[in-house]
């Protein structure tokens, strides 16, 4: 019973508290990814307060994203976006990092749903490729959705324009619309370990 109010204490903070005292409890929470979960439920209450917005740019500095993909990386994307996210698992793949991509990585006899399961739940850090289709994708919502529940960082890459601010997502978009190659020079130099 303890264990249960210990947890409702961490990820769902108090509205009594104010935001400073939120901010110190959160900063002192054990993982990044129980901090930030704990820190959009307090940012739903207070999302102006400077307090928890220096705590999330903290939380979302370049040095959480590389330790957040130090052990690999999901990527997400739409059936539209399919070749586009298979260039950049081979690209990351060349680069020493470790992307994970359900096309290349579940066997063909493997049952599809329950792969994708595990990868949502070993990885840190979803590079999640938005276009307008994104929107209207279930499949690519739940897996947003099931990163963000755990505290984890969603990076968007921007494949098509769209009105990416629409996600809700801490991280802002790395722009791969003009130039494929600036784009993954980019997202490169923010995610390989320096």
């Amino acid at each position: 019973m303890r264990t249960m109010a210990k947890v409702q204490t961490d990820t769902y903070p108090s509205p009594t508290l104010s935001p400073k005292v939120m901010a110190i409890r959160i900063a002192a929470l054990p993982t990044p990814e129980r901090q930030r979960l704990a820190l959009r439920k307090a940012l739903s209450l207070y999302p102006d307060d400077a307090n928890l917005l220096r705590l999330q740019r903290h939380l979302t500095d370049g040095e959480h994203i590389r330790r957040a993909a130090a052990n690999g990386i999901f990527i997400s994307y739409t059936s539209q976006s399919e070749l586009f996210a298979l260039a950049l698992a081979e690209d990351l793949q060349a680069a020493g990092l470790r992307p994970w991509l359900d096309i290349t990585h579940i066997p063909e006899q493997a049952d599809w749903h329950l792969e994708i399961e595990r990868a949502l739940q070993r990885y840190h850090l979803m590079l999640l490729v938005v276009s307008p289709d994104t929107f209207t994708n279930e499949d690519t919502r739940r897996e947003v959705r099931t990163f963000l529940s755990s505290g984890k960082l969603v990076l968007p890459l921007l494949y098509e324009r769209c009105e990416v601010e629409k996600l809700g997502l801490w991280l802002s978009p790395i722009n791969f619309c003009h130039s494929y190659s600036q784009g993954l020079e980019q997202l490169t130099r923010l995610i390989k370990p320096q």
